[in-house]
């Protein structure tokens, strides 16, 4: 894949752009919450077995 999470990218170049109390506090909210997708921050479901273990970040 030649790209991986482009709007990630986007808003994290551009967060001089929106984040700022002359952007409405839902949108920054919603940006916000984007960049933190697929991290620690919104939680995860872990799957074990003996294997191994597998984590799986919340979108």
């Amino acid at each position: 894949m030649k790209y991986k999470d482009p709007l990630k990218q986007i808003l994290e170049q551009t967060c001089w752009y929106w984040d700022h109390d002359g952007v409405p506090l839902h949108v920054r909210t919603a940006f916000r919450k984007v960049l933190q997708c697929r991290t620690p921050a919104l939680g995860a479901e872990v799957f074990g077995s003996e294997n191994g273990e597998l984590i799986v970040y919340h979108t």
